[in-house]
């Protein structure tokens, strides 16, 4: 039958203190345990929305923490027990862009008659203004990145608080399965760029007597300067490896004890290794030996 994910692989258990268990010229062969699975991916960071509050800076968002790979397995009455690797850190929020600047307003109006030297005559409405400049907004930073399993342990003859005798034969355990890789964190979120204000149309905003009219000066409410651009949410930090699991012909636990002789053959395979990513990410890799102790 297929070999599960993680899974270790026993050739004979043999646990408690009221066991007692004797293999003459016996052969027992595993094959090789399972690797460990990878972490999920993060969830990439949301796009930045369409209005916010005004930030400072619109600085970058930081990256999230690097998940811990996992340490080197234990074993117990129950047999291997993979340690568990950490799930990485949120990538840090982002800042909002900084104010844009606002925008001038000018009073429009018309031009009376050059009989009464041409008096400006204001609009009711009101002073006419350009928009203000918009800031941008942060994009979301990403999710962590989830943390792998470790790989299964293949071990020959498994004794816990048991007492075995092995005379002859041979034993001989699989290779180890590799820890999974930690699962990447999730990429940034963009932010949005700041926007200058619009102006306003151009209108009469003085009036002056001229030779045979009235002469008028048109200005425009200007646009204010742009805001400054949201900042970019953090990725999300990487998840743990899984530690690798270990080959050993003869695993002796707890109290118990194992007595070879016959010139019993005791042969392993390779041990696991941990999964990545480098450095703080990294699973401890496996162990493998004829026997331990």
């Amino acid at each position: 039958s297929q070999v599960g994910a993680g899974e270790s692989l026993y050739g004979v258990v043999a646990t408690g203190a009221s066991t007692s268990l004797a293999l003459s010229n016996v052969r027992i062969e595993v094959v090789g345990a399972g690797s460990g699975t990878n972490g999920r991916s993060g969830d990439a960071g949301a796009p930045a929305p369409n209005s916010c509050a005004a930030g400072t800076s619109g600085a970058n968002g930081p990256a999230g923490a690097q998940g811990a790979g996992a340490d080197v397995g234990a074993f117990d009455q129950t047999g291997y027990v993979p340690a568990i690797a950490a799930a990485g850190g949120a990538g840090g929020a982002a800042d909002n862009g900084a104010p844009g600047g606002a925008g001038s307003c000018v009073q429009c109006g018309t031009c009376g008659d050059i009989l009464l030297n041409c008096p400006f005559i204001p609009n009711a409405e009101g002073p006419s203004c350009g928009k203000d400049g918009s800031h941008g907004c942060a994009g979301g930073s990403g999710a962590p990145g989830g943390p792998a399993t470790g790989g299964g342990s293949s071990i020959g003859l498994y004794a816990w608080d048991a007492t075995v005798t092995v005379d002859g034969g041979r034993i001989r355990s699989g290779d180890a399965g590799n820890g999974g890789n930690g699962g990447s964190g999730g990429p940034f979120g963009l932010g949005t760029r700041g926007q200058a204000g619009t102006a306003t149309e151009l209108c009469i905003v003085k009036c002056e007597v001229g030779v045979v009219d009235c002469v008028a000066t048109t200005a425009r409410g200007d646009g204010g300067t742009a805001g400054g651009d949201g900042g970019i949410g953090g990725i999300g930090g990487a998840g743990g490896g899984g530690g690798g699991g270990s080959s050993f012909a003869i695993y002796q636990g707890g109290a118990g004890v194992v007595t070879t002789s016959g010139g019993a053959s005791l042969l392993h395979g390779k041990a696991g290794a941990g999964g990545g990513p480098a450095g703080v990410g990294a699973g401890a890799p496996g162990a493998a030996a004829p026997r331990v102790p």
